[in-house]
């Protein structure tokens, strides 16, 4: 039930963002706005960095999968590939429903060992890719973490809360990251660091 009202909090939250945000800014005291404000600047360009870069994995994993899957002799591989890899914008969810339909594929047009194994192959070496190079370098660049932030930050969040501490970990690592910036800043104009 969650997961069908999701999309409709979501649609509903997307078009009532404006009203949503002018009213929270007027909670926000006077003198803090102008602050509260860059902040918010600088944490929706980190949001729309993380999509970016989100999608631009979703997109290579789509072309890796597709390729490999074809090369493997998988019949619809093109197509199973391209749908696991856009799938894979959701941590798992593309992988695991991918795996699961390539192998029953090769498994109803069996033809040999070749094909399974060729499945099994494309799928542990692009996931290997995905986890050491493409997610860390794309989509850590865009929200300004380093690779090692950006495995840090997702090892933290899946393991404190599972497959959403996954998918929010990146852009709040990379918000709390300028909040420390922030708060180091302040902490340099102070008379207790000053002396």
């Amino acid at each position: 039930l969650n997961f069908l009202l999701m999309p409709v909090f979501f649609f509903h939250f997307v078009s009532s963002y404006e009203e949503i945000f002018a009213r929270a800014q007027k909670l926000v005291p006077i003198p803090w706005r102008p602050k509260v404000a860059e902040f918010m600047a600088h944490a929706n360009l980190v949001l729309s960095g993380y999509l970016r870069g989100q999608l631009s994995v979703a997109l290579i994993l789509a072309f890796l999968y597709g390729s490999g899957f074809a090369l493997t002799g998988l019949r619809f591989g093109l197509l199973i590939g391209l749908g696991t890899g856009l799938l894979s914008v959701i941590p798992f969810l593309g992988s695991i429903a991918g795996f699961l339909v390539a192998s029953v594929v090769a498994l109803a047009n069996f033809s040999g060992y070749g094909t399974l194994f060729g499945v099994i192959g494309v799928f542990a070496v692009v996931q290997f890719l995905e986890g050491t190079f493409i997610t860390p370098k794309l989509v850590g660049n865009q929200v300004g973490l380093s690779v090692l932030s950006t495995m840090l930050a997702l090892i933290i969040g899946g393991n404190l809360f599972g497959l959403v501490g996954m998918v929010v970990a990146i852009p709040v690592a990379a918000i709390l990251k300028s909040v420390l910036k922030e708060l180091e800043s302040a902490y340099f104009e102070l008379d207790l660091y000053r002396g």
